[in-house]
């Protein structure tokens, strides 16, 4: 039986996924914390405000508290004199226990006071950063959630994260935050690939840090492939995410068609391959008469 071949190749794209996910922390500035939240420090407005640490006490110029919890744990904030041990991490700096500015970076001339946070059980670990305008979209998208804003990094005022701010009134930084799980069923690489087979894995978003940027199509990816970011870009699925080249392949489908009686059994057949790095799909049509 004679059989003629045809040899097509098409492609499957894989396209960024956005999902919603409820925000693992929380932050608001309150009169009075509800039972769930957690003390931070005391302000005196939610717009350019200085602040006042809780061991201080109690202020009527600063009435407002910022009270943050977690649905997936308890959180615990402790202010110390800066050189006394803390528990849990770092979290920011205050110049003095009233009338304070903040700070995200230590300065040994400023800086009397640093808070410290944690969280109450060993099955979840929390990252703070602070990040500039430019990124806090990315953050948010990653689970990550404002606490509060800040106009400098060393000697700030604070403000809410809702604020409307006026001319003149520059708040580059935002400080967010995410509660990790701690216990994970897959285990992780630091590189964010999973202990079972060395593939990029989602997962790992939830227990290391580093892994939080990890764009949505590198899941399950071969590390150090690369796949299809965009209309017009690849990333290579490795760490820090911030390789791109433009597109090797169109994402133009191909049509098939037989011509009526000259193609009887019409077969299909699909093999996953790798080109220039590339993963793509690879279709092989058969003909058979």
């Amino acid at each position: 039986m004679k059989k003629s071949f045809l040899l097509l190749l098409g492609f499957i794209f894989l396209f960024q996924m956005t999902y919603a996910q409820t925000p693992s922390i929380s932050c608001e500035f309150r009169n009075s914390c509800l039972g769930d939240e957690s003390q931070a420090f005391y302000a005196n407005a939610l717009l350019s405000s200085n602040t006042r640490i809780i061991p201080a006490g109690y202020s009527s110029n600063y009435s407002k508290i910022l009270c943050c919890s977690s649905p997936l744990t308890n959180l615990k904030f402790t202010t110390v004199d800066v050189n006394q041990n803390c528990e849990g991490k770092n979290f920011m700096y205050f110049t003095s226990d009233t009338n304070a500015r903040v700070a995200y970076t230590y300065n040994s001339s400023y800086h009397k006071y640093k808070m410290c946070v944690k969280t109450k059980d060993q099955s979840t670990d929390l990252d703070i950063l602070v990040v500039k305008k430019d990124l806090y979209d990315k953050y948010l998208s990653a689970n990550y959630a404002c606490m509060f804003r800040t106009n400098d990094i060393v000697n700030g005022h604070m403000a809410s994260c809702d604020s409307t701010f006026g001319s003149g009134q520059v708040y580059d930084y935002s400080v967010v935050g995410r509660v990790f799980d701690a216990i994970d069923t897959t285990p992780c690489n630091p590189d964010c690939t999973n202990e079972l087979d060395g593939r990029i894995y989602g997962g790992c978003r939830n227990k290391v840090p580093a892994c939080i940027l990890t764009p949505q199509v590198c899941d399950g990816s071969i590390k150090g492939a690369w796949v299809v970011y965009n209309d017009t870009h690849e990333v290579k699925c490795t760490l820090p995410w911030n390789e791109f080249r433009k597109r090797s392949f169109t994402k133009e489908g191909v049509d098939v068609e037989t011509i009526t009686g000259e193609c009887n059994n019409f077969i299909k057949k699909e093999f996953n391959v790798r080109n220039n790095g590339e993963q793509i799909s690879m279709m092989v049509y058969v003909c058979q008469k």
